[in-house]
């Protein structure tokens, strides 16, 4: 069986990633920047379970990967 690889990325309150671990980040792991982990200060990822709300009211519910 092979082995999943992925990459731990640090969600702030607002969803925003970040690449290294800060006081007050959620750790939260993805297949998604496997190969292009350059790209993790570009992106909001909203957990499964989780909602966003952008600033214009819209939800958006999780799991959703998009750049900023």
């Amino acid at each position: 069986m092979d082995e999943i690889i992925t990459v731990t990325v640090y969600l702030d309150s607002d969803y925003r990633c970040h690449a290294e671990p800060t006081e007050g980040l959620t750790p939260y792991a993805t297949e998604f920047f496997v190969g292009c982990e350059d790209l993790i200060p570009r992106y909001r990822i909203v957990p499964y379970g989780k909602s966003w709300t952008r600033a214009d009211g819209v939800v958006f519910y999780g799991e959703m990967i998009a750049p900023i």
